[in-house]
């Protein structure tokens, strides 16, 4: 029974992780496509608001994680410090967001938000990790 915990803490823990890299991956899809034609069309308006959906699902699977991981597979050397990935997600939507957001005010697709909810999401994830370090001890 306490085996199939673990198991389900891993898969939330992977799905929020790829998660992220997919709503990261859009994101470099959109800044591409606002760098080359300097705004978005309709569909490309989506695909922003589809990437900005997707990484607020990443910060509640994490936060999820947050309240209820009991597992101490989390205190282990191979799952220390993966919460820091979430983290420079977050950067990495980030800076160009801010960026566009000085440069032309107005035309925001959400990136900044985006970019907090992968920030959060991390920093959840690296508090699970240093709460069962500390239980643990």
């Amino acid at each position: 029974m306490n085996e199939s915990g673990r198991d389900s803490e891993r898969v939330v823990f992977v799905a929020a992780l790829i998660l992220c890299l997919i709503s990261t991956a859009m994101y470099f899809v959109v800044y591409l496509t606002v760098f080359r034609y300097g705004m978005l069309n309709h569909d490309g308006r989506t695909f922003a608001v589809a990437a900005l959906v997707i990484s607020a699902i990443t910060m509640l699977l994490a936060c999820f994680l947050a309240l209820t991981s009991h597992s101490p597979a989390w205190a282990t050397a191979g799952m220390s410090g993966l919460g820091w990935i979430l983290i420079c997600a977050g950067l990495i939507v980030g800076a160009p967001a801010i960026g566009l957001e000085v440069g032309t005010p107005g035309n925001s697709f959400g990136g900044v938000s985006a970019a907090l909810f992968m920030i959060i999401a991390g920093a959840a994830i690296l508090q699970v990790e240093r709460n069962l370090q500390q239980s643990s001890q």
